[in-house]
């Protein structure tokens, strides 16, 4: 009856269950493990342990027997090679045990395959987000809740100064002013305790600090990373010196082109007032030779004709001194600078 409820017990258990002695041979197992092998009781029955694995696995598994035998216990993950080819990997545990004057090997093996493939997608996530890291142009920083440093990425060595070994763990204090800090921890403070951000998901302006404490305009975005109970937080930040140069020079020259055109305003506005008196004289005087011609004796007529003359040549000498002007506002006059003898 004992045996009976042992072997039932044995048989409900989660993974395979074997029993093996020293040479290496199996003298019980349970039903899992023979569906998983896909041999025959007969078969098991004579095989040794090592050839349901291979290559390095092999080695593995034969220091873990030795283990064992020696000290009482081990553990180590090995692929179970069934007897079909198909290849699962298991984490096996071994303990030592004394029977009738025998030492024995009492094993488990519990199939991973699914911890593997998180494993795997984590490493192929891991591995994104480093090349990810490595090849960004902003700087990507990791920091704990109490505002230290973790991960510092190339772009955050450039822009900053520091290595990432100089900067781990250090305070985000050493990256920007004090104010700044201040103002920075408060905000996670705030956020760990009551929940509500006044930092995330937004983008702050400010000045960085480089490593020779230099500062300079950066801009900063902050997103949050769960992992368990711990949670981190991940800054971008962005070098805006040339964004800021760009923009005063944009800002200097709409200043210049307003002055430009102001200066514009006020000469078209002396241009046309003066243009007005003599444009008044010879359209008046040509009135009056057209209406009075016939009264009017030569000499008259010689001295209006004289001033309409005078007139004109004045009209044309202000044209032309718009037209010179406007040469030069568009680089159309070249400055030729030569020395003369006064």
């Amino acid at each position: 009856m004992a045996g009976i409820i042992l072997d039932t017990t044995i048989d409900s258990l989660p993974g395979i269950f074997y029993v093996m002695n020293r040479q290496g041979y199996f003298v019980k197992w349970n039903q899992q493990f023979k569906q998983v092998s896909g041999y025959s009781v007969e078969e098991l029955s004579v095989i040794h342990a090592l050839e349901l694995f291979q290559g390095p696995d092999k080695r593995k598994l034969a220091a873990s027997v030795g283990e064992v035998f020696q000290t009482g216990y081990s553990t180590v993950e090995a692929d179970f090679v069934a007897k079909d080819g198909t290849s699962t990997p298991y984490y096996f545990t071994g303990k030592k045990i004394q029977d009738n004057g025998a030492t024995h090997l009492v094993g488990m093996g519990i199939d991973i395959s699914e911890r593997r493939k998180t494993e795997l997608s984590l490493k192929k996530s891991e591995e994104r987000f480093r090349k990810l890291t490595e090849t960004a142009i902003d700087a990507i920083i990791s920091i704990d809740s109490a505002g230290r440093i973790q991960m510092f990425n190339d772009a955050a060595e450039r822009i900053f100064g520091y290595t990432g070994e100089e900067i781990h763990h250090k305070t985000i204090d050493q990256l920007i002013p004090e104010r700044y800090g201040a103002i920075f921890m408060k905000g996670i403070r705030n956020y760990l305790e009551t929940g509500v951000s006044t930092i995330l998901g937004q983008i702050f302006e400010f000045n960085g600090r480089r490593k020779g404490g230099d500062l300079f305009p950066c801009e900063l975005s902050l997103s949050e990373v769960k992992a368990g109970d711990e949670i981190s937080f991940i800054g971008i930040v962005r070098d805006i010196t040339d964004r800021k140069k760009t923009e005063a020079e944009l800002e200097q020259f709409t200043h210049a082109l307003q002055e430009s055109n102001d200066t514009k305003d006020k000469f078209f506005s002396i241009i046309a007032h003066d243009l007005k008196s003599p444009f008044n004289a010879i359209l008046g005087l040509t009135n009056a030779l057209i209406q009075d011609y016939k009264r009017l004796d030569e000499k008259r007529i010689a001295g209006l004709l004289n001033t309409i003359k005078t007139s004109s040549e004045r009209a044309f000498e202000l044209l032309e001194n718009l037209l010179a002007w406007a040469n030069a506002q568009t680089g159309q006059i070249v400055y030729k600078p030569q020395q003369v003898s006064l």
